[in-house]
């Protein structure tokens, strides 16, 4: 049986799954992107946490096979969500370097019971400037909409938070001696988890069911 944490992850993708179909057809590529993401992470929680029933002692390998469909899927989202040139080519070569630089500390952590913490945290570094970067262009493209009704500010938001926090969490886990800091430490990562993924269901529930129609004046 999976653990209860796991489960209670795999609860909350699984809402956002099915709202994310529910409004694929009213959604942007962005979040048809998103729901894809969610999909894969879904199945990814899985298989990592069936993996000891097994007799696998550790699971970090599903997870460093992961981080690259990752990459690839945020950056595309975050291509879809900019809408200007530059913003997009900012997604487009951030992509490429962050995925050569994880190749490359992927292969020198290769082993299955080491933890690609440089990996990681290079990735959430970049996940946290690609919602900064779009969190800018929404300064500086102000719109006449109310931007709390927009569901890509609030996956932007869930974005940044949780991938700061994640930071956090890789740079200080190492640095704890003490077995129950170091179990705060996890703990805390699987709220954050448990708060991102049900603010990424909550922003499809944003998503109108039917597109606003452009106001006609006459003159």
């Amino acid at each position: 049986m999976l653990r209860t944490v796991v489960v209670i992850l795999l609860i909350i993708l699984g809402i956002g799954i099915l709202l994310g179909l529910i409004k694929w057809k009213k959604s942007e590529l962005a979040f048809k992107a998103i729901v894809v993401l969610l999909i894969i992470t879904f199945i990814t929680e899985f298989i990592g946490g069936i993996l000891p029933y097994f007799g696998y002692k550790y699971n970090v390998t599903v997870y460093k096979i992961f981080d690259p469909i990752q990459v690839v899927l945020f950056s595309y989202i975050f291509y879809q969500l900019y809408q200007t040139p530059p913003m997009k080519k900012f997604a487009l070569y951030g992509c490429v370097v962050t995925l050569i630089l994880l190749t490359i500390s992927t292969i020198i952590n290769i082993r299955p019971d080491v933890d690609n913490a440089i990996g990681v945290t290079m990735k959430c570094a970049l996940y946290i400037l690609l919602s900064l970067m779009k969190f800018t262009e929404m300064l500086r493209i102000p719109s006449e909409d109310n931007i709390v009704a927009d569901p890509s500010f609030w996956f932007c938001s869930g974005v940044f938070f949780f991938f700061s926090v994640n930071i956090m969490q890789w740079v200080s886990i190492k640095t704890f001696t003490d077995e129950n800091a170091k179990q705060a430490v996890i703990a805390l990562h699987v709220y954050c988890n448990y708060i991102f993924y049900s603010i990424v269901a909550f922003s499809f529930l944003l998503i109108p069911f039917k597109k606003s129609q452009p106001l006609v004046t006459h003159e």
